[in-house]
């Protein structure tokens, strides 16, 4: 079947079918509505007109029976039973009648009848004379019944417009008839009543009981209805009457009015089958638009769809069978323009494709040469990579063989100079010589460390570098006090020359700028035997770079050397290597972070006559003014003084470690500061609260309340004061975290003491130039020799024995929480009184208890108490 004749047979379906039923049943909708509609009509009027008789004749019955009960009129009816001179009372009873007439315009005339007929006084509204003095001779005096009380007798004495006379039966005080009290009303009210009909050719009629026409809107031959007619009427079966009458179907409502009689309102039947005439032909006028529609429908398909099908699946035969010139109108601006845009376009791709095959099968040969050469060069980059590749794992080798080597050499003087210490303790000034060995070997693994974590965060691209301002005066001082000192223990020279015009501030990493020329430094002293040291700054307000030479007059560099001098693990050759040490890992640090603060680092070197290292900055990026002549401040290249004098100041010790307190309060003896101890962070809030402080000591890790919760109390107090964090957690996170919540600083565990002081004299000193003149170094190592400190020390290894019992005792009962707090106490104590073999165990100690488990917990206690008991400490 064809896509037309389908859409035929569719909108047949689904659009002139479901017209159709929806057309038919709103026909016949409307035609039942309307005959709802003209039966509630015939109701409402024939109920609306018996409303309007009901209460006419209730209105004249109430005259009536007001009438009766007059008094003149009831005196008047007992004169006349006694023969009293009762006609006396004729002219009250008239003027009574003629007050009525008056207050009533609807009567017309009111009588006094005997029951024989006779008129005993009457009134008219007209005042018209009296024809006849008796009633027996009129039409309707028969109908009188003496044994109703109140009846209404319609007399036709004007064709279509019949008297209406309401009529009350008197009687005497004995209940026998006297007579009758009769009204004559004007019928106007029944007559408008009976024609106001309905549409133009309905019908009223008022018939009675008999089924007589009393009233009606249409001349009738009879004055009495048919039977079967008269028969319905009567029925109280139904309101509603569908009935043949007066040569017409007629649809007659039916209302009671008085008991007496019946009101029929009728309308023919053929009004409401002009009604449905009227439906069939809107129904005929609906299906001719739903055949004109479904046209209109399937014409527009037939344009819009059909006809582009037709020539799509045209255009198709016609590129299948490889015509690629057919193309299809794309003016459309609807969906199936946007079809034929995407079939051209198609059909375009198709031309190319094919032209591209073409054109391939015509230069194969020369692309699978091209493709051929192409291999060959990959193969020479696979090898080269390879190669690469080996040399990095070579590389990596011999600089794993070199770590091994230079960790395992510090390690070993460590442990050998530790276990040499440990042998003659005895004997103070050799463990003091062994001691600081162990220190030196320390600062050179530790250092060691820093690099090889440095380049792992430069390579992994995780390395942080600030951006604040530089005091090019105060960061020239430091480097030149170090170089001298370096320069001092190799008996160099050492000079330093400084541009007239450089800029007193710039933006960089100072921390990141000094590592760089402290290692430069430290290589030039490194490798220089004999000669000098100089430094050269100088600045280029043009290119605005900032450059800092390193001269010296060592062992030099080989052209070749220079090459590969800024390669990772790598040192001029293996025998350097040999002579002077180190991993190759100190210039490619350099370099790397040179980088990453926008400079750089060059070499200009002659083998045996000296190297010149230059790092050079790029601050072209900044505003860069004041340029001015820099000078040293001679305070810091020569400390004058080893006397810090703190004794006007009050601070605050916040320590749960009894040793640990004593260890800080005589490390701050020297300085004679003022200085109170408490044992948690509640009682240090406390201390704060009732007096005042210069400065707070800190510890983070505390009973009861620590030292992070109350930092923040002593914040929320209003204490502005410093407070310094002491704690072993020195991870750039936890230290951010720690200044976050309002700690001004921190000092690492194990407590440095120069470092200790030196940061005491940063917040309590006012006068900055003062701070910079002390020597703080001297100042800790004078704290070595102390006796004090010396006995500190002794007592700790004394007690060693007796916190090893508490542990057990604190294992054996499974007290954990006790167990946890003495570990954390060996672990501060034992880094801080140069046991630090110890702080791993107990460290490792400390966390096992925190999980509560057994096994676990007694393998580590029995770790760190095999380590106590072989250095035999005694207990005190």
């Amino acid at each position: 079947m064809k896509l037309s004749n389908k859409l035929i047979v569719l909108i047949l379906l689904l659009v002139a079918l479901p017209m159709t039923g929806i057309g038919l049943y709103a026909i016949y909708m409307s035609v039942d509505n309307n005959r709802y509609q003209f039966n509630n009509r015939l109701k409402n009027q024939v109920a609306q007109q018996a409303f309007t008789l009901e209460h006419y004749f209730s209105d004249t019955h109430s005259i009536l029976e007001l009438l009766s009960r007059n008094t003149s009129l009831i005196e008047y009816i007992q004169r006349s039973q006694n023969n009293q001179r009762y006609t006396l009372l004729l002219p009250q009873i008239l003027d009574n009648f003629a007050q009525y007439i008056q207050s009533y315009p609807k009567i017309d005339e009111i009588q006094l009848i005997r029951p024989n007929g006779l008129i005993d006084a009457r009134l008219a509204a007209d005042f018209s004379p009296i024809n006849e003095q008796w009633l027996t001779q009129t039409s309707w005096f028969d109908k009188l019944d003496q044994t109703i009380d109140l009846q209404f007798i319609f007399a036709s004495e004007q064709p279509m417009f019949p008297s209406l006379y309401a009529i009350r039966k008197l009687e005497l005080a004995n209940k026998s008839h006297w007579g009758y009290l009769l009204i004559k009303v004007n019928p106007e009210t029944i007559h408008n009543v009976i024609h106001n009909i309905v549409g133009d050719s309905g019908i009223n009629v008022l018939v009675d009981r008999q089924g007589e026409i009393l009233v009606s809107s249409f001349s009738y031959p009879s004055r009495k209805l048919p039977q079967y007619l008269n028969n319905q009427l009567q029925s109280t079966s139904a309101n509603l009457i569908q009935t043949y009458f007066n040569d017409q179907d007629l649809l007659i409502a039916k209302q009671p009015i008085n008991g007496d009689f019946v009101l029929a309102t009728a309308v023919p039947s053929n009004e409401l089958a002009i009604t449905k005439h009227i439906s069939y032909i809107v129904l005929f006028a609906v299906l001719i638009s739903m055949l004109l529609t479904s046209w209109l429908i399937f014409f527009s398909l037939e344009k819009l769809i059909l006809k582009p099908i037709a020539q799509l699946n045209a255009a198709s035969k016609s590129i299948a069978s490889g015509k690629l010139v057919m193309r299809l109108p794309s003016n459309r601006n609807d969906e199936m323009g946007r079809l034929f845009e995407s079939f051209n376009r198609m059909v375009n791709s198709i031309k190319q494709a094919r032209s591209s095959i073409e054109d391939y099968k015509d230069h194969l040969e020369e692309k699978v040469q091209s493709r051929t050469l192409a291999l060959q060069n990959a193969n020479r980059e696979l090898t080269q990579a390879r190669i690469l590749a080996e040399q990095a794992s070579e590389l990596k080798s011999r600089f794993l063989a070199n770590m091994s080597h230079e960790i395992r050499t510090p390690l070993t003087a460590i442990c050998g100079f530790t276990e040499q210490a440990l042998v003659h303790q005895n004997d103070a000034q050799l463990r003091n010589e062994l001691l600081e060995k162990v220190l030196s070997s320390s600062n050179h693994l530790m250092s060691l460390i820093s690099d090889i974590l440095d380049l792992s965060k430069i390579e992994s691209g995780k390395l942080e570098v600030e951006s604040i301002s530089v005091e090019l005066s105060q960061m020239l001082t430091e480097l030149s006090n170090i170089a001298e000192k370096l320069c001092q223990e190799k008996a160099l020279a050492f000079t330093i020359n400084l541009a007239d015009a450089l800029p007193a501030k710039f933006k960089s990493d100072p921390t990141r700028l000094k590592q760089i020329l402290i290692n430069l430094v430290s290589n030039a002293v490194k490798f220089t035997h004999e000669g000098s040291i100089k430094i050269e700054v100088a600045y280029d307000p043009l290119s605005q770079h900032l450059s800092f030479s390193i001269l010296d007059t060592g062992i030099g560099l080989s052209t070749k050397a220079q090459a590969k001098l800024f390669q990772p693990f790598v040192q001029a050759d293996s025998s350097t290597t040999r002579k002077y040490g180190g991993t190759g890992l100190g210039l490619a640090v350099s370099q790397s972070l040179a980088e990453c603060l926008a400079g750089s680092i060059s070499v200009r070197s002659q083998e045996g006559k000296g190297s010149v290292f230059t790092l050079t900055l790029d601050l072209s990026q900044q505003q860069v003014a004041n340029l001015t002549s820099i000078t040293l401040n001679n305070s810091l290249l020569k400390k004058a003084t080893t006397q810090l004098d703190l004794s006007t100041a009050e601070i605050l010790l916040a320590e749960d470690n009894p040793d640990n307190q004593r260890l800080i309060q005589l490390i701050l003896a020297p300085t004679k500061v003022n200085i109170q101890v408490v044992n948690n962070g509640q009682e240090a809030v406390e201390k704060c609260l009732i007096e005042d402080f210069d400065l707070v000591l800190m510890d983070m890790q505390m009973p009861i309340m620590g030292g992070l919760e109350a930092t923040q109390l002593i914040r929320q107090t209003g204490f502005e004061q410093p407070i310094i964090a002491l704690t072993a957690n020195v991870m750039r996170e936890e230290i951010s975290h720690y200044l976050e919540q309002g700690c001004n600083g921190h000092i690492a565990k194990p407590i440095d003491s120069s470092i200790l002081l030196e940061t005491l004299a940063k917040y309590l000193l006012n006068d900055n130039q003062q701070a910079q003149a002390i020597d703080f170094e001297q100042i800790a190592a004078n704290l070595k020799n102390n006796e004090d400190v010396q006995q500190l020390t002794d007592e700790f290894s004394r007690k060693l024995p007796g916190q090893l019992a508490e542990m057990q005792q604190a294992l054996n009962s499974e007290d954990f929480q006790q167990l946890a707090l003495i570990a954390h106490t060996l672990k501060g104590n034992s880094a801080s009184f140069g046991k630090q073999e110890l702080a791993k165990p107990a460290a490792e100690l400390e966390q096992a208890a925190y999980t509560c488990n057994i096994s676990l917990v007694q393998k580590k206690f029995v770790n760190l108490q095999s380590l106590i008991t072989s250095q035999n400490f005694k207990e005190a």
